[in-house]
């Protein structure tokens, strides 16, 4: 299992959880001691320092643990800040848009680096048929519904929420589709 923000808080004890439960363990954490620290504890865990709102470097990140351990089966995305806890009128607007960097591009960015991975060969026409369904609306309906869930809560895991409830929809989607007619009439060329 990915484990994003694995070093600390919520993620360090999903990592320890799931290792428990028999999964091997990759930690991605900003925070080198930390994630060194983190994955020592844990018996065949890896490290592997990286900030998540960085697309290129989440993506040879993702790359790097695909090569070590093979395609990983579960992704867990905990990488999050929470620096304002001030109003509106003196928040630290730099850390604030470092925050949503991080919780929200960071969620996307793992999402896609590590969703690739999980794809089963010879599955792949399926997968992108779910990606394809749900990239319609979640490309602007995602942000706002993790807008709204984050001011009527106040909690970064309902916001989160908004997201993984996009997934799903997709899924169930892609659950009615028929896979096989849809590449025949797709490519002339098949079947």
């Amino acid at each position: 299992a990915v484990i994003t923000g694995g070093a600390s808080g919520i993620g360090n004890a999903t990592a320890h959880r799931l290792a428990a439960d028999g999964y091997s363990i990759a930690i991605v954490d900003v925070d080198q001691a930390a994630c060194e620290a983190a994955a020592a504890a844990l018996p065949g865990a890896r490290g592997y320092v990286c900030d998540v709102s960085d697309a290129q470097a989440l993506e040879a990140t993702a790359a790097l643990i695909a090569l070590e351990p093979g395609p990983e089966s579960a992704l867990v995305t905990a990488a999050g800040l929470i620096p304002n806890t001030e109003g509106v009128m003196d928040m630290d607007m730099a850390a604030h848009e470092r925050m949503w960097q991080v919780n929200y591009l960071g969620t996307i960015l793992a999402c896609r680096a590590f969703g690739r991975q999980m794809i089963p060969r010879g599955k792949e026409a399926e997968y992108c048929a779910l990606f394809e369904i749900s990239d319609k609306g979640t490309s602007w309906l995602g942000p706002l519904f993790f807008g709204i869930a984050l001011t009527i809560t106040g909690s970064y895991r309902a916001a989160v929420l908004s997201l993984i409830i996009f997934l799903l929809a997709g899924l169930v989607l892609l659950l009615r589709v028929n896979v096989d007619q849809a590449i025949k009439e797709s490519d002339p060329m098949v079947g």
